[in-house]
């Protein structure tokens, strides 16, 4: 399955429960945090297609970020970077230091010129790290109200709307953009994007034709066959979808003739941009992801290596390979590249996936481990507090599920995962009200999940 951003698992474990329309062995197919299904990466951006010198987010880049601004300690761009890289590679003590640094520096900025563009919109990047979303529009906006034609404010604007789902929003300021420089890749990489995401989620069906016809006006545009390429690559996944590969189990998946015909067209254009993209590691790791839906186990692990060889940081090669592996079930591969990573990326997020190999291969007691140690490192982090809610509840073992529940829901009471979660443990227990309550609230961020609507439509019956 393709582009599922849920929750796993099946037990065949049939408790006794007062909700006769969902069994339990359905609640435990769907539950875990560790849920089955493909969650592929398109790993390529904008960013990458540009024909500059590709930087690796890497121990060794944060020392040469650190080194210019000894000498340049004022530099906002800088500043950020630095902050970012430290987040990336889990500097987390670096990067809360970076980013006082960062405020003070904004200050400094604010008080020579409280009109600075450069200052309004690295106070809204700010606020935006600091979660503060009032005060990050805010800012932006005065940006918008001083520098009403500035590209880089545009740029800004079009990066909120897209960080707050605001795709209407989000393709106005691509437009205007483009409006004002035709061959604005970020823009058309932006409209491409959520072209796709619109007609995959919401069957909009749109023939590209306000892209192609860019494309075809600026045949000038330096990174035009790669664009070309990118959009060829998302019509492909969207016929994959007509196929139903969103639906059909990974083991029962065989691409049809056709599908692979244009699969190997596609394997081969991006075989042939390798020399030309500096970011080697996100095309092997497209190439990766087409013979992932091929199947083709030989092939997708030889680019997932070239992919991590070239840079030993890049999680896209790292997460889609996972995937590859977990769904033909080789879990011990899956640890071992789970492993690996962590050695360069060692957040929450990548021993969450460390914890889901070990579940898969019944190794439960590495399973607790793993989680009970990231909540040690990360005290107030949701997602753990859900996952070992998720992991208790195999076992039904009610007083922890409700204790990490409990903690889950003190820190966001509108988390998705808290509140499937806690939606399942209510049906368990045969609370249908409660039950509906956080499903309705799961189902305004997931609105396509049929089986929270089927799950919800039961509890009305």
């Amino acid at each position: 399955m393709i582009f599922i951003f849920l929750f796993i698992l099946s037990f065949g474990y049939q408790p006794v429960f007062a909700q006769q329309n969902i069994s339990a062995a359905e609640i435990d197919s769907q539950i875990y945090i560790f849920r089955k299904g493909s969650n592929l990466e398109i790993a390529l951006t904008s960013r990458d297609l540009n024909n500059q010198p590709y930087v690796i987010y890497s121990a060794k880049y944060k020392n040469q970020l650190s080194q210019y601004l000894e000498k340049n300690p004022s530099n906002l761009d800088s500043l950020l970077e630095l902050y970012s890289v430290q987040v990336y590679i889990h500097d987390l003590e670096g990067a809360k230091n970076t980013l006082t640094r960062y405020k003070n520096s904004i200050d400094k900025s604010f008080s020579l010129n409280n009109k600075n563009v450069d200052a309004l919109l690295h106070a809204s990047e700010y606020y935006r790290i600091k979660q503060d979303r009032f005060l990050q529009k805010n800012f932006l906006d005065s940006a918008i109200k001083y520098h009403p034609n500035s590209i880089k404010v545009k740029e800004y604007l079009l990066k909120f709307h897209i960080l707050n789902q605001d795709f209407k929003n989000a393709q106005y300021v691509a437009y205007d953009l483009l409006n004002q420089n035709s061959k604005h890749l970020e823009a058309l990489f932006t409209l491409i994007n959520i072209n796709f995401y619109e007609n995959a989620y919401f069957g909009i069906k749109d023939d590209y034709s306000y892209i192609q016809k860019l494309i075809s006006e600026n045949p000038d545009i330096p990174q035009l066959p790669f664009i070309k390429t990118y959009l060829q690559t998302y019509n492909f996944l969207l016929l994959l979808m007509d196929y139903d590969f969103d639906e059909i189990t990974y083991k029962k998946w065989k691409i049809p003739q056709n599908l692979k015909n244009i699969s190997d067209s596609l394997y081969n254009t991006w075989k042939n941009h390798l020399p030309y993209i500096t970011n080697k590691a996100a095309v092997h790791t497209m190439m990766m992801i087409i013979k992932f839906i091929e199947k083709d186990t030989s092939n997708a692990k030889n680019h997932f290596q070239k992919a991590i060889e070239f840079d030993p940081y890049y999680f896209p090669a790292y997460s889609n390979y996972f995937q590859f592996q977990f769904e033909i079930e080789n879990y011990r591969e899956c640890i071992k590249s789970t492993l690996e990573l962590l050695k360069y990326l060692p957040s929450e997020n990548n021993h969450l996936m460390l914890a889901k190999a070990y579940f898969f291969a019944k190794n439960y007691y590495l399973t607790e481990e793993v989680l009970n140690k990231v909540l040690e490192k990360k005290p107030k982090e949701p997602h753990v507090f859900t996952a070992l809610a998720q992991y208790h509840l195999k076992f039904r073992k009610f007083n922890e599920v409700e204790k990490y529940l409990n903690l889950a829901k003190q820190i966001d009471p509108r988390d998705p995962s808290y509140n499937f979660t806690a939606a399942m443990y209510n049906i368990l227990n045969g609370n249908k009200k409660q039950a509906k309550e956080h499903l309705l609230t799961y189902l305004e961020f997931f609105e396509k999940d049929e089986i929270a609507w089927k799950w919800l439509k039961s509890l009305y019956d």
